[in-house]
């Protein structure tokens, strides 16, 4: 399912990160979403599902501008895994994934026979069906960021929004995350964008970037963008620089003094 932003600019009231936007993600495409702190990521992320409006432009999906889906439609064709804490301590793994299901039940919210497949399969793929009977509370930061990023697949939207799915994770765990969402695009025809700080990672598993620098957003491949030297913009007047070569960042050394 395609997601196309035109002309789109964000914020809040006089406060504008991003401006007049133009960028799109085609069916299957993983996308990631980098810039430093501040530059308006989670911004980007609540405007293209509707949790906050856009100052001005458009957000198109599958060719409908998306101020004329229902909430109802909405939920059945975009999740989102948010940074926000949310208070689901009291429930168990298996309820909080269940919980994905709720936009394609009846006004009761009772969950079917038909339900517990894609609930099933959403535990097996993130890796917390051995969970399921825990309490959210009971769960390690990583294994409930595990568990909210299975809810949104019980949901089973063809477009997700992760808004840094890595944070609370350890470094296999984090490449396991992203390669399952690489994994998703191409088995489950999923559009996948998250927003992360793990440039690495994204310029080994992402198809595209959107690089957020000085209130707009450069769209392109990682080695494209890594080569016009786009990302190594995002870290002027830092200690961080890129490395052409082996396509990573390292730190700006000072010469060692002469003997």
């Amino acid at each position: 399912m395609k997601l196309s932003l035109l002309n789109l600019s964000i914020g809040y009231s006089r406060q504008l990160p991003i401006a007049n936007c133009q960028l799109s993600i085609d069916n299957c495409e993983l996308i990631a979403l980098i810039g430093r702190n501040g530059a308006g990521k989670s911004t980007l992320m609540r405007t293209i599902a509707r949790l906050q409006p856009a100052l001005s432009g458009e957000i198109i999906i599958a060719g409908k501008p998306l101020g004329q889906y229902s909430r109802s439609e909405l939920a059945g064709v975009l999740s989102i895994v948010s940074t926000e804490q949310v208070s689901v301590s009291h429930l168990t793994v298996r309820q909080l994934v269940s919980l994905g299901r709720f936009p394609h039940t009846n006004w009761l919210g009772k969950l079917t026979v038909k339900d517990l497949t894609p609930v099933e399969e959403a535990m097996q793929l993130t890796g917390v069906k051995a969970l399921e009977n825990k309490n959210m509370y009971e769960i390690s930061d990583g294994e409930r960021q595990r568990a909210m990023i299975a809810r949104a697949l019980a949901q089973d939207t063809d477009i997700i929004l992760l808004d840094e799915p890595t944070a609370f994770l350890d470094m296999p765990n984090k490449y396991e995350i992203v390669n399952l969402l690489r994994r998703l695009t191409r088995t489950k025809q999923k559009t996948i964008l998250f927003s992360t700080h793990d440039l690495n990672i994204a310029m080994q598993e992402a198809d595209k970037l959107w690089l957020m620098i000085d209130g707009t957003v450069h769209e392109g491949a990682p080695e494209d963008l890594a080569l016009n030297r786009q990302l190594a913009r995002m870290f002027e007047g830092t200690k961080l620089q890129f490395d052409d070569c082996k396509r990573m960042f390292n730190i700006k050394r000072p010469d060692a003094k002469p003997s």
